[in-house]
């Protein structure tokens, strides 16, 4: 796709921008108007960007789908640094919550969304990872299932100034359905330090389906 300056970016379905929009998008974004200083763009099959985060070197990272996905490109030419996907145990035919990225004070980096269980085990599983920034490795990876076994998601996350991290999200529990969750995890070990879920709305209308 062609799209020249001052034309507004394609957004896809849910807001997600597209190819080459999100490319040109980025470097508008990040360069001082009106240059471009440089566009990345990926033209993998089904792959949509959804967040961005900027650490302190200036490298930009960005989390999409397909599956559970966080690239990381260098700041002064946009080169791809590292890519790190996340795969579950299963597939279902629903798409996954592409992750939400932030960064620490170190520089490594968090994501957010959730992954794919199988239609026969815990279907889409709330889930937060944390990457070392200079090299994408995984330091850690909580995964965390509400009590019906349905679609749980992480929907933003953030670090605070002791470095863990707090995320928060949707949790399927038996009897009150969706409920709002916010936890907090040791950003060094992922260790859940505590956890709030609050009733997402009246009874189950089908608990026989439980």
């Amino acid at each position: 796709m062609i799209q020249r300056l001052g034309e507004r970016p394609w957004w896809g379905h849910r807001g997600q921008l597209i190819g080459a929009s999100f490319a040109l998008w980025l470097a508008t974004t990040l360069a001082p108007a009106p240059a471009i200083a440089w566009v990345e763009q990926k033209i993998d099959l089904g792959v949509a960007a959804d967040s961005l985060a900027v650490d302190a070197g200036g490298d930009v990272i960005a989390g999409g789908h397909s599956f559970f996905q966080v690239v990381k490109f260098a700041g002064g030419n946009g080169a791809e640094m590292w890519r790190q996907f996340i795969y579950g145990t299963g597939y279902t035919d629903n798409e996954p919550e592409a992750p939400q990225v932030a960064v620490d004070g170190a520089g490594d980096v968090v994501a957010a969304g959730n992954t794919d269980d199988g239609f026969y085990s815990t279907r889409r599983d709330f889930t937060v990872a944390k990457f070392a920034g200079a090299t994408g490795n995984e330091q850690w990876r909580q995964v965390i299932n509400g009590t019906r076994n349905e679609d749980d998601a992480a929907l933003a996350v953030t670090v605070d100034g002791a470095g863990d991290v707090i995320a928060v999200g949707d949790l399927d529990n038996t009897g009150t359905l969706n409920d709002f969750v916010v936890l907090k995890l040791a950003g060094d070990t992922g260790t859940e330090l505590w956890r709030r879920e609050i009733d997402g709305g009246p009874p189950d209308p089908y608990p026989y389906l439980d």
